[in-house]
């Protein structure tokens, strides 16, 4: 008698005993939780880096445009999309343009060069003497940066 009831007591109704079932449920509770934690902080890592390189990426654009090896003279200016630049080391004209969702530098005839990827909008004005160039990124992170080049006559 006292073995059929001590047999009750540890099993299920399917007749499986349960020995260290509550350790088991516990180990795989405290993963699932180490788990998430880590994918928290590895998305958090991952937006914080997306966004340095952005940073870093339109800082070096914009150091392309204002490069010593072009010395680029601003021919002409089209708001929302465009930029024609001549270059008197090369002598050769070309186009800082956004094309798709990137921005580029292009020569008149094949090619190109990626200056900047993932771009929403971009605006160039000229103002005070400079060529503004305003990018917004697809990620809403908004970028200004005042480049001091001759505008061509």
């Amino acid at each position: 008698m006292k073995n059929s009831l001590l047999k009750n007591s540890f099993s299920n109704s399917s007749g499986h005993f349960k020995y260290g079932y509550l350790l088991v449920e516990g180990m795989m509770s405290m993963m699932i939780c180490v788990l998430g934690i880590w994918l928290i902080t590895t998305t958090i890592w991952a937006n914080n880096h997306d966004q340095q390189n952005q940073t870093l990426n339109f800082y070096s654009c914009v150091q392309l445009l204002e490069s010593d090896h072009y010395q680029f003279e601003v021919c002409e200016v089209k708001p929302d999309w465009e930029v024609v630049l001549y270059s008197p080391k090369t002598h050769k004209y070309y186009h800082f343009q956004k094309y798709s969702n990137m921005l580029r530098l292009t020569g008149d005839r094949k090619g190109h060069l990626r200056s900047l990827t993932d771009v929403h909008y971009v605006h160039f004005e000229k103002k005070e003497g400079c060529l503004q160039t305003r990018v917004i990124f697809n990620n809403g992170e908004k970028y200004v940066a005042y480049s001091r080049l001759e505008f061509k006559k």
